[in-house]
């Protein structure tokens, strides 16, 4: 088992108030807006969703201050043998057992893939759960934003996380044509990994809401969902700023 050392600030008191209050107005107004978010993604994937029944499923966003107080967001690297996101950059999560909550889901998920117990993690919100196409089946995805409270030691699941490493947060506001390269910091620090998708969206939509800050518009250049995305975040700005 690979362990790689978090810093985290541990001012985490200071830090977690501040946040969730910026968070709190977010997902009060992700609620209101949430029907129509749904009914616009349901939209997207017609054909699909009559093909396939949705398979729920849940992320958890863990976000860190480090020593500087900049807010970062912690991102894994996906095994290449798995048969989902296989290789790609992700946050933990995976498909909902019966009777399981999102944030059970996600709590659970990131315990097994980075030995980060739920009691070292703030839970913030949720997001808008994302419909989510992927080698013939369509997934619900429901991403659960943390605080993680203090510095660990990450024991990555050596069968489902080759590395892990740390993004600062307002990056992903940036042009950067839907992705964002970023540096290994874990294991593979020689390496540039890609954001891209819906981990780059999960971010980027929370990264707006804490800097009051439309993403950059080539932010949504990779999908054929971009006007969604774009009208979404619209919609957050024009009602909470």
């Amino acid at each position: 088992m690979k362990l790689v050392h978090i810093q985290v600030n541990s001012d985490v008191n200071f830090h977690k108030d501040m946040i969730k209050e910026k968070f709190k107005n977010w997902s009060t107004t992700l609620q209101q807006h949430y029907q129509e978010i749904y009914n616009s993604q349901i939209k997207l994937l017609p054909e699909k969703l009559n093909q396939s029944q949705p398979i729920s499923s849940a992320i958890l966003v863990p976000l860190l201050f480090n020593q500087y107080n900049d807010l970062y967001v912690l991102a894994t690297v996906r095994h290449n043998s798995l048969s989902l996101f296989e290789g790609e950059v992700c946050m933990p999560g995976g498909k909902c057992e019966d009777s399981e909550t999102p944030k059970e889901t996600a709590l659970r998920e990131t315990l097994e893939e980075i030995g980060l117990h739920q009691d070292n993690i703030e839970i913030l919100c949720e997001g808008p759960s994302i419909f989510y196409y992927r080698n013939g089946k369509v997934y619900v995805v429901c991403p659960v934003y943390g605080l993680i409270k203090k510095s660990f030691y990450a024991a990555l699941s050596k069968n489902e996380v080759i590395d892990i490493f740390t993004v600062n947060f307002s990056r992903v506001l940036e042009g950067y044509e839907g992705s964002l390269g970023v540096p290994g910091c874990g294991i593979l620090t020689n390496k540039t990994f890609r954001i891209i998708g819906l981990s780059h969206f999960v971010i980027a939509i929370a990264a707006s809401a804490y800097y009051r800050k439309m993403p950059h518009k080539k932010c949504f250049s990779y999908t054929n969902k971009s006007r969604f995305f774009t009208d979404f975040f619209e919609y957050y700005m024009i009602h909470k700023l």
